[in-house]
């Protein structure tokens, strides 16, 4: 069996423990008999906010079309997203990445250094909102002196990284061994591209706007879905709290679309502030449901609208 092959296995394995201690911890047969609220009114509402949700994520990846010349059309804002999120459930370490980058190499003729900038890019830009929100947040729940603010604070700094690789990356020496120069070569094309992103600054600041309106939106998203399920007294500002971590899970992934990881921590995340964590979990399982719903039915009609761009290559990189 090949290391892909394992690691794939082992997400899903994590996935069933991380759900086996979510139920065990927070969910009670009482809370799950909540989803019967759920009506055919409000899952349609529920698919709405979804589809918005991809749709802000695929006009990040939109705007890039006059930067790299990429001939990406209107109908991909929410396509490319349908698909991608598809393959974070088939490969779950960062399925949709790899999706992504191959979208960009056998459709666009992009080359993968570049492809892989721009992942890169909009991870780093992600993480740094995550650590101004999170910081903000840690004041207001006087959670100052806490590892949450410690982990804000370096999403926070990460440009400043990015910076200083760049600069080593520079003063290093040409090396003539084929696969350590190649690796190297590849490495600063991509650390090059990242900072000349970062120094964008029209890119880059339609892309704060981009990410800052999708976590406000997912904050109404989570407020409709404790609507639905009749939690009458959550905080939005804690909805705002859980939309943060929604975020940052997009691109921090360690099983199939973050099942289970992202319902434990929502759930401990509720604990902080003082508010029931099994609301946080149930928050965020309706949340996670809706996407998995979306991914197995809209996503798989994307990947067929794309498959004419692919060929059994291109899908065994990926898979």
């Amino acid at each position: 069996m090949s290391r892909k092959k394992i690691l794939n296995a082992f997400s899903y394995l994590l996935t069933l423990v991380f759900l086996a201690i979510l139920f065990y911890i927070f969910l009670s047969k009482k809370e799950l008999q909540l989803l019967l609220r759920i009506d055919l009114f409000s899952f349609t509402v529920l698919i709405i906010f979804t589809l918005l949700f991809y749709a802000l994520g695929g006009l990040q990846y939109y705007a890039l079309r006059d930067i790299y010349a990429i001939r990406l059309e209107k109908k991909d804002i929410i396509l490319l997203p349908l698909a991608m999120n598809l393959w974070s459930f088939i490969v779950p370490l960062q399925g949709s990445s790899i999706f992504f980058m191959l979208f960009l190499k056998y459709r666009h003729q992009v080359k993968i250094s570049d492809a892989f900038s721009i992942t890169i890019f909009i991870y780093l830009v992600t993480v740094f909102i995550a650590g101004i929100a999170g910081l903000a947040f840690a004041i207001i729940y006087n959670m100052v002196l806490s590892l949450f603010s410690v982990i804000s604070l370096i999403f926070l700094l990460n440009p400043l990284l990015v910076i200083v690789v760049h600069k080593i990356v520079k003063s290093l020496p040409d090396i003539n061994v084929k696969f350590i120069g190649t690796a190297l070569l590849f490495f600063r094309d991509t650390i090059h591209n990242v900072n000349n992103l970062w120094l964008n600054y029209k890119y880059l600041a339609l892309s704060f706007f981009l990410i800052f309106c999708r976590m406000l939106l997912c904050a109404f998203w989570y407020m409709w879905i404790a609507h639905i399920l009749g939690y009458r007294d959550v905080p939005f500002l804690s909805l705002l709290l859980l939309a943060l971590w929604m975020t940052v899970s997009l691109i921090i992934r360690f099983t199939p679309n973050n099942w289970g990881v992202l319902q434990l921590i929502s759930g401990l995340m509720f604990s902080l502030i003082a508010l029931p964590p099994a609301q946080g979990a149930m928050i965020s399982l309706v949340a996670s449901a809706a996407l998995t719903i979306i991914a197995f039915t809209m996503g798989v009609a994307a990947n067929f609208y794309y498959m004419k761009c692919w060929n059994i290559k291109s899908l065994k990189e990926i898979s």
